[in-house]
Formats: C-alpha cells, structure tokens, sequence
C-alpha cells in the first residue's frame, strides 16, 4: 500500500515539474519575442524621430534649390494613403501609429539619398537628391508601390492591405520654388485620388490646366471630414393602406461653412474618387444605428426601417461586408432588418457580379436589400422576381401623367402583385398630391414618399415627425376609405388577367423612352 502512494505522489511531482518547466520556457518565448518586437519597434521608432519635420524639410528644400541653381534637378513625391481616416477609426489611433511607423520603414528601404518628412495624418513628402531620367523614376515608383500594398499585421491579428497615391514632381520642370513644387504635388494627387487612388502619377501642365478649380474643392471636402460637417437628412416612407409610419430614407448632406447645405450631387463624385467614400460609408451606418437606438429609447419597440443609399462604387469595395459586420457587433441590440441597404440602379447591380455578391453577403446579415430607379418593362419585372430584393421602388415618372398611364398601371400592377407574394414591399417615390396617394392605392401600391408626406429634414427632427402623426392627417384629407380600397385591390389582384399583350407594353415603354430622350 505504502508502494503505491509513493508512486502515486511520485508521479504527481513529475507532473507538476514539467508543468512549471514549460511555464518556464513559455514565459522565456514571450520575452523573446517581446524583446525582438521591442527592438524592431525602436528602429521604426529610431526612423521616425530622424524624419525631418515639414517647417524643416521646406527650408531643406529650399536651400537645395539655391545650392544647385536652375541647372540642377532633383524629385519630390508626396504619398498620400487612401483612406487613412477609415482605418483610424476602424482600428484605432495607436495601432494605425505602429502601422504608419512600418509604413515610413518601408519608404526609407525603397530610397537611397532620400529625405523624408511626415507633413500631414496621412502624407509623407520625400526628397530625392539623385538626378533620375524617366525610366529610373518610373521603376523607382513601380518599386515603391509594390513595397507599400503589401499587407500590414495591426494588433498581431489583422493582415491589413493598404493603397496609396504617389504624385511626383520633378524640379525645375513642375515648379521653382518649394510652394510650386507642393502646389503641383497637391494637384496631381487630387487627380489620382479623384481616379480611385492606389496608383502614382508625374506632374503634367496638362492638369494644371483642367483641375485646379476642383482640387480646391477636394481640399475642402477633406477638412469637411475633419471637422464634422456632413450629415444625414430623413424624408418619412408612409404606409399609406394601414395609415402608419414605415419608416425613412437617409440622404447624406454637406453643411458648407459658406454655402450652406449642399446635395450629393456636389460632392459625391469626389468622395467616390477619394476613397473618403468608405468612411462616410461606414459613419453612415454608425449614425442610423444610433438614431434607431434613440427612437427605441423615446417611442419603445416599434417595426420603423430606415433605408441607407449606397453607391456601386460602395459595393465594389471587398471590405464593406467585414466593416458593415463590425458595426453590426458594436450594436448587437438592434436587429438589421430595420435597415434597408438602397442600390440606385438594378441594372448595374445585375452586370456586375461583385456588386451582386457584396449584397447577398449584406443580406446574409441580415440587412433588407431595396432597389431603386426601376424600369418600367416587362423584361425588367421578369428578372426582379429571381433577385434577393426586398423592397423594390418605383421611379416617380411613374406618377407624371396617370390620366394616361394605362401600360405602366397594368405593369404595376403585376409588379405588386408579385410583391405581394414574395413578401416584397413596394414604395412609390415622387408623391406630391393627395392624389398621388388615391392614384398608388388604385394600382396596389399602399407605401408612399415623396414632398407630400415630407421634404428630407434634419436628424435631430425625426422624432418630433413620429409623434406629431401629421402623415395620419394628410392620408385622411379628403378620403376614409384608403384601406378599403387597399383590401379591395388585394382581392381584386388575384383575379389580375396575366394575358397582357407583351409586345404592347414594350412598345409603349419604347415610346416613352424616346420621348424622355427627346
């Protein structure tokens, strides 16, 4: 007995030997690595202390230029990353500090003579003394492009890949004096920011010429990033049968310092070109979901949805699912289907794969899919019924004559009723009358939008609309009997003839495209 206790307790202090002997030699690989990474990081860190400041490096620059007269020459590229902001916010200020740090790494291994300088968040200014033809420079920024795309570890976890604009200027050609030389820097990256970044590109009189008035806007676009001028503005969708609120559309808004509130059409285009595109992307998302938390807050459980637009653009970016599937964690109250994700065209989205596999993703999510600027065909009605939509909208032409609209009505007509059985909903865009409303109603649309419910107003008043009901009121104006009617049409929609004389329709629709051309 007393044989098998001690072998028992023998046993029991080996265990407890190789235990802590591999405790040992783990904590001695921590420090290892912790010792290797401290040492890597203090020469990034070393790297970043020698980078000359931009008071310095302007001074530098100048001084050179007097030094080698205007027989000299030399380069200046300024790198410029794509979409700086979004990864601070996605990842942080620190973590995207140590990332900038390898990135500033890689820019001094790419050079020899070189002197560099971090002029702004998310520029870098290089000097390069050597006397480069084009061909030399041309490799030289191939190189460096190459060098910086490839994927950066942040926090140990993520392998982030990370684009950038190069713009180079040669000296004396693209400018005397440093203020030139950074002047013809800024234009020429605006241009390749506006062609979707991530590429490099010499200074040219060319683009002096075309895009000087635009930089200047693009310039502005930025510092309105900065300092919080954009916003969201929300226009009611009614359900005009069951006399309720269905929710809004957001429309994204500039409050210019100067010129006031300005459209998407003013700016879009260049936050597209930007990359600037994604983060105003993902701070949309944020802003809906805080202002669905708010109305929960202040009205209870309630079924509202509200529909954010995105551009194709938008959708061609591989990371906006794993980014819209971080916001969704950071609110994990709020279900997704109370955000409808809205697409402008259906025919892009049904050309381009990756667009097409970028929503299925989203919906997968759980976000609702809605279509807009639907045409009016037959072919049109046909390929929606295959598509994972779930709101479909329909375009306000729809309403611009109905004293004589009898092919569209017979059009919508069998669209809704083929909502009605996929569980689809369709919103009538464009109302502005009462009799709008009766007109929809009549052709078994029940959800509407447009100025007769409300123009797009400002965040902070979608509250005060929900409890003032005046939605109620203006269903009610002149008629009682609206969800009658919807009830009526639902029933009537089932003995809908399916026999419409196809080549008629299109040949209207033929007919009206032309006169829209004309």
């Amino acid at each position: 007995m007393n044989m098998i206790l001690a072998s028992k307790a023998f046993n029991l202090v080996i265990t407890i030997a190789i235990i802590l002997l591999m405790l040992v030699l783990i904590f001695f690989m921590i420090k290892l690595i912790l010792k290797n990474e401290k040492k890597y990081r203090d020469e990034k860190y070393s790297l970043s202390l020698n980078m000359i400041p931009q008071n310095e490096i302007k001074q530098l620059i100048e001084n050179h230029i007097i030094r080698i007269g205007a027989f000299g020459s030399f380069t200046l590229m300024l790198i410029d990353i794509d979409d700086f902001t979004g990864l601070n916010k996605l990842y942080g200020e620190q973590k995207c500090s140590d990332m900038l740090l390898e990135y500033v790494h890689r820019i001094d291994v790419c050079f020899k003579n070189a002197v560099i300088s971090n002029i702004g968040k998310d520029k870098i200014l290089v000097l390069v003394r050597n006397d480069l033809d084009l061909r030399q420079l041309d490799e030289l920024a191939q190189d460096l492009m190459y060098s910086l795309r490839q994927p950066y570890v942040i926090g140990h976890q993520h392998d982030v890949s990370i684009s950038a604009s190069v713009a180079i200027a040669l000296y004396p050609t693209c400018g005397s004096t440093y203020k030139e030389l950074l002047r013809s820097l800024e234009l020429t990256n605006y241009v390749l920011k506006r062609n979707g970044g991530n590429n490099y590109m010499i200074y040219s009189s060319d683009i002096d010429q075309n895009e000087n008035t635009n930089m200047e806007y693009y310039k502005e676009i930025r510092d309105a990033i900065d300092n919080g001028e954009f916003t969201l503005f929300y226009q009611p969708i009614v359900n005009v049968g069951e006399k309720k609120l269905f929710g809004f559309e957001t429309f994204l808004r500039w409050n210019h310092p100067e010129q006031g509130v300005l459209a998407p059409n003013k700016f879009i285009h260049l936050l597209e070109a930007s990359g600037d595109i994604s983060y105003i992307t993902k701070w949309g998302l944020e802003q809906i979901f805080d202002k669905i938390e708010e109305i929960q807050t202040k009205i209870g459980a309630n079924d509202l949805v509200i529909t954010n637009n995105i551009s194709v653009k938008q959708l061609m970016n591989d990371k906006i699912v794993d980014d819209f599937r971080k916001v969704l964690r950071s609110h994990n109250k709020i279900n997704p289907k109370k955000i409808a994700l809205e697409i402008g065209e259906y025919s892009t989205f049904e050309k381009m794969d990756v667009v097409k596999v970028n929503l299925l993703r989203l919906r997968d999510l759980g976000f609702r899919i809605s279509v807009d600027g639907l045409g009016l065909d037959y072919s049109t009605l046909s390929q929606i019924e295959k598509a994972p939509l779930d709101i479909i909208k329909l375009d306000s032409s729809f309403l611009k004559d109905i004293n004589n609209n009898f092919m569209q009505e017979k059009f919508v007509q069998m669209l809704a009723e083929s909502a009605l059985q996929m569980d689809r909903i369709v919103i009538a865009e464009g109302v502005e009358t009462f009799e709008h409303t009766e007109y929809i109603c009549k052709n078994a649309v029940q959800y509407a939008q447009g100025y007769y419910f409300s123009k797009p107003f400002p965040s902070e008043l979608v509250y005060e609309y929900i409890v003032s009901k005046d939605y109620i009121q203006r269903i009610e104006k002149n008629s009682n009997d609206i969800p009658t009617l919807i009830d009526t049409i639902k029933n009537d929609n089932k003995k809908l003839d399916n026999t419409i004389d196809v080549e008629k329709l299109e040949i209207s629709n033929n007919q009206n495209d032309e006169s829209t051309e004309n």
